[in-house]
């Protein structure tokens, strides 16, 4: 079995010196990709959460060190209430799932700013 991500996200900076630390989000599917022609794919929801470091060498180059946890969701339901009591109003929101085979991953790579 091959497992392939496609997922949309997002990255926040902290500071504004040479060493910055950061935190970022995704979210997306996961592709379970079987070998076994028996065996149907398939795809469910999965986010990935992560974090690291950019450390600039100078104003234009820099490295960056990250890591990830990618988890791979069955999506069993969701719902939203809201009530009214003795207390005042009320209200939540649930959401149920399964992790399925959490995996992560490490990188490093090369920073080129190519302006200001």
């Amino acid at each position: 079995m091959a497992i392939q991500y496609f997922q949309l996200g997002g990255l926040k900076e902290a500071g504004h010196g040479a060493l910055r630390p950061f935190g970022l989000f995704s979210g997306g599917v996961a592709w379970f990709q079987m070998k076994d022609n028996n065996v149907n794919d398939e795809m469910v929801f999965s986010m990935a959460l992560g974090g690291g470091l950019k450390v600039y060498l100078s104003d234009r180059i820099g490295l960056r060190l990250q890591g990830r946890l990618l988890m791979p969701l069955y999506v069993h339901g969701g719902g939203f209430f809201v009530g009214m009591g003795p207390g005042g109003p009320t209200g939540g929101v649930s959401f149920g799932s399964t992790l399925l085979t959490p995996q992560g991953d490490f990188t490093g790579a090369l920073i080129f700013r190519l302006g200001h």
